[in-house]
């Protein structure tokens, strides 16, 4: 377990020195001094969208950082959680330095039960793998990297979200009890769980992001145990119960009021979309199962392109696409409103965020 640091102009910082530490009841605080090596990315572009590469005297490898200071700190924890008490402790990193600001500390470690990832089961709910995974044996392979064999690209995600794309914590049961981790405030964490093929780790890489600054801190992580077999409803009523914490803890601490998930359906392509299919056939099957709640995905012509770079997510404009027809999307979503008022869903609700933008956006400049 320890941090990976590295600043934009891809200046990373290596051999960790301990110059000090502090062991008390209630704290362990461990203070390091570093050097730096300048590697040749960095994450700044040129005008022409091509990453700036660092030229120096190659014959200098490593350099000095006199004013970059690295400390972790750790701290004993008990929780009761529902009927349980759980043990275990919080860690965080410190970061400081006058000349050297970052915006991101990669937390790098590897969880497992018993020492071995083998009869590990991993609980991640999540929209790319296995929602439930359990390692048999050290040539298994698992990640929550959203990989899509297929497209152009099917690299889609490396990171994702911990506290919105993913379940806000980490969580691993086996017959020796339960292990979890989590952040404990809101903060922008995103994460990669993955067991390497031919390993007996479980590698959780946590990226906590921030602002580009000069004193920078992760949020503390919560390590906690239970120990203890359970059958397969105790397992998941320990799981509902840690998630009950952190989304009730998170939404508090914002203020946000926590709402439940409703059934949706998706309509989304990956090629070149045909509205008249859609209606004759998607969305009467969404309509008869009673869905009231359609996605819809992004149909601006921005993301219709020949060069590999088609992001739905990501608008520059928000112009239909000409394959799609100005003229043909409106009516196919007052169908579907139509659809829903007849049926037995009473209405239906297509679900449009970038939409919204689209006609705002042309308000705006009627205006």
């Amino acid at each position: 377990m320890f941090a990976q640091i590295a600043t934009p102009e891809a200046e990373e910082f290596t051999n960790f020195r301990l110059t000090n530490k502090k062991i008390g009841k209630d704290l362990i605080q461990l203070e390091f001094s570093v050097d730096r090596v300048l590697n040749d990315t960095t994450e700044w572009m040129l005008h022409t969208v091509r990453n700036i590469r660092n030229i120096h005297d190659w014959s200098r490898c490593i350099f000095p950082a006199d004013d970059v200071k690295v400390s972790l700190g750790i701290k004993p924890l008990k929780r009761q959680i529902g009927p349980n008490t759980w043990e275990g402790f919080t860690y965080q990193y410190f970061y400081s330095s006058a000349s050297h600001p970052i915006y991101k500390i990669t937390d790098r470690s590897s969880w497992e039960i018993d020492g071995s990832a083998i009869n590990n089961e991993i609980w991640m709910r999540n929209g790319s793998t296995d929602s439930i995974y359990k390692v048999t044996n050290s040539t298994d392979l698992y990640s929550t990297e959203w990989y899509l064999p297929g497209v152009a690209n099917p690299n889609i995600f490396q990171f994702h979200p911990l506290q919105t794309h993913f379940q806000g914590f980490t969580f691993t049961a086996s017959d020796k009890g339960h292990l979890i981790t989590w952040p404990n405030k809101v903060a922008h964490v995103r994460t990669l769980i993955e067991k390497w093929r031919d390993s007996d780790k479980i590698a959780h890489l946590h990226e906590h992001c921030n602002d580009l600054m000069n004193d920078f801190s992760t949020v503390p992580m919560e390590v906690l145990w239970l120990p203890g077999k359970q059958d397969r409803v105790g397992t998941a009523n320990i799981y509902n119960s840690i998630r009950e914490l952190v989304h009730e803890e998170l939404h508090t601490q914002i203020g946000m009021k926590r709402e439940r998930i409703s059934t949706y359906g998706v309509i989304e392509e990956w090629e070149e979309p045909d509205f008249n299919h859609y209606i004759s056939n998607g969305a009467p099957m969404l309509l008869d199962a009673g869905v009231k709640t359609v996605f819809i995905a992004n149909q601006c012509q921005n993301v219709m392109n020949v060069w590999g770079l088609s992001n739905m997510c990501c608008n520059v404009d928000f112009k239909i696409a000409d394959i799609v027809g100005e003229d043909l999307f409106p009516s196919s979503v007052n169908w579907l409103k139509t659809m829903g008022e007849k049926s037995r869903c009473g209405e239906i609700q297509p679900c449009l965020p970038w939409l919204n933008c689209l006609c705002t956006n042309r308000e705006n400049k009627k205006a």
